[in-house]
């Protein structure tokens, strides 16, 4: 497993959350499409697909673009502290 990228470590506040995906649906204007699941899709190369690499010491998944390893973005699903073992 290779090393997170120092670009892929973000701070927290900057990391996506439920918080911040919740709200989130399409651009499309006056949208009527179920928002209730939502689908990470790069710009480089939309078709073909996405790797996502979780990071424990940050307790965030990295998801990137499997073909060019571009950053799509960054989720928080822990608070990023390690659980004594």
């Amino acid at each position: 497993m290779t090393e997170p990228r120092p670009e892929w470590v973000f701070p927290q506040r900057n990391a996506l959350t439920r918080a911040k995906l919740d709200p989130m649906g399409c651009a499309a204007p006056n949208c009527d499409h179920d928002h209730s699941e939502l689908y990470l899709v790069q710009k480089c190369h939309p078709k073909v697909g996405v790797d996502a690499k979780y990071v424990k010491d940050t307790g965030q998944v990295v998801i990137t673009c499997h073909a060019c390893d571009e950053l799509v973005a960054v989720l928080q699903v822990a608070d990023g502290t390690v659980p004594p073992k």
